[in-house]
């Protein structure tokens, strides 16, 4: 275990998850927890029965897909047992694959979460960040922080032994509350000075080895169909559907928009527009996430709809029952390396440009904000420079930026943007797009 700690320090999301991962924490069943609660993986909640409909559930032995009766007669068990896991007879699993996806998500969720109520907890040592997360995964952001006060001020002060002393919780296995105490213990012992050196020194030869990867990968990625391809956070790089059935290497090249031609959020949703699509229906993105718009992913039936949908023939507004059936049309229609137009004839239901563009704004200005938390000087950057940041953003997440792109984030903390032009490519977008945000960064420079 001390082993993984020291390893993995760069990571504290992929540390915790090699942990769960080693452990076999990360269940494949689901969970009756008191008061209705439902957990899988590792203490991930889901909201209610019908939800779980939403997940790829199959039957151990036949293979079957469930009905919701079948999951409201485990419940019913569960009841009956006073939630003793162990006498429940559940044959229902999820594909591990996809349980550690919905793990990794959930936990890099909590981690911009708690960056909110830490104020430094990005800069705290890797293992503190691991084990922060860990504790609160368990208890829920609200409820931990509420019911161990004590534990919360340690972590406010950065009080590391005595966060040690305070982290065991009697309803968690015990190698659990072993490994979080460990990762306290250890933060406690590295000097503040030294753990950044250290970080430095790791993360240059690490973004210098990804880089050599990445250059040597070039030409494959060029010929995937412009490399739409999976990225962090909201994995949505895709065909435009006013243009051609082909991906958008068809189109004219992408430039950017003229200084002249308005303010740099204007020309961030013209270049967002261009390198993301614009699609009114609903479609699977390359992993199989339902997306609309300018790349909006909608997680589950109930976002989709809080969303205007209306009826593309008749324009009436839709309801709820309707938006929620043609989410499940389109999402049980996944088919790998389908462009979105293949997605068009499973709904009826649209989002019309005003709605797309309000669902745009929304976004970026929740990208923004999050920007201006790790880079407080964000108001006073080139507007090239916001629109570099806030298209990375977008493609990535802020956190994806800051964990994944150290280098870089140091450029953008030092206005250093020559090296920003140098380390912004990212491997999940198209090449096109990685050129024309390397000359956002060189003209600022």
């Amino acid at each position: 275990m001390d082993e993984l700690i020291n390893e993995d320090y760069d990571d504290f999301v992929h540390l915790l998850m090699m942990f769960y991962e080693e452990q076999g924490l990360l269940a494949n069943k689901i969970s009756f927890l008191e008061e209705g609660n439902i957990s899988i993986g590792c203490d991930v909640r889901l909201p209610s029965l019908p939800y779980l409909l939403d997940f790829p559930f199959i039957h151990q032995v036949s293979g079957e897909e469930p009905y919701l009766e079948d999951f409201e007669a485990l419940y019913e068990e569960a009841e009956k047992s006073s939630f003793e896991q162990q006498d429940i007879d559940n044959p229902w699993i999820l594909p591990s694959r996809f349980v550690s996806s919905l793990q990794t998500t959930q936990l890099e969720t909590l981690a911009d979460a708690l960056e909110f109520v830490f104020s430094d907890y990005a800069s705290f040592p890797e293992p503190a960040k691991a084990a922060i997360l860990d504790f609160y995964q368990h208890f829920g952001l609200k409820e931990g922080f509420y019911q161990n006060q004590d534990f919360t001020k340690t972590v406010e002060s950065e009080d590391w032994q005595a966060a040690a002393d305070l982290c065991h919780r009697p309803s968690v296995d015990e190698i659990r509350n072993t490994f979080t105490r460990q990762c306290f213990i250890a933060s406690s012992s590295w000097q503040a000075d030294d753990h950044l050196e250290q970080k430095n020194n790791f993360e240059e030869e690490s973004e210098s080895s990804t880089e050599e990867q990445e250059l040597g990968d070039s030409d494959e990625i060029s010929s995937e169909e412009n490399s739409f391809e999976e990225s962090a956070v909201e994995e949505n790089d895709l065909v435009d559907d006013t243009s051609v059935d082909d991906p958008i290497t068809e189109q004219e090249p992408l430039e950017p928009a003229d200084k002249d031609e308005g303010s740099w959020e204007q020309r961030l949703i013209h270049e967002l527009k261009h390198g993301e699509g614009v699609i009114e229906y609903m479609y699977c993105d390359t992993v199989g996430l339902v997306t609309v718009g300018v790349g909006c992913m909608l997680p589950d039936a109930e976002t989709a709809s809080q969303l205007p949908f209306i009826d593309r023939e008749t324009g009436q507004a839709a309801q709820k029952e309707e938006i929620v059936t043609a989410y499940d049309a389109v999402k049980n229609s996944y088919t790998d390396n389908a462009s979105a137009r293949f997605y068009k004839d499973k709904t009826n239901l649209i989002l019309n440009e005003g709605a797309i563009e309000a669902e745009l704004h929304n976004k970026i200005s929740g990208f923004v904000s999050r920007l201006k938390k790790h880079f407080p000087e964000f108001d006073e950057y080139p507007d090239n420079v916001k629109l570099g940041l806030v298209d990375m953003a977008y493609n990535l997440g802020v956190t994806g930026i800051v964990k994944k792109f150290p280098t870089f984030t140091k450029g953008v903390k030092d206005r250093d943007w020559q090296l920003c032009a140098d380390q912004c490519r990212r491997k999940q977008v198209s090449q096109e797009r990685n050129d024309l945000v390397k000359s956002l960064f060189e003209t600022a420079a």
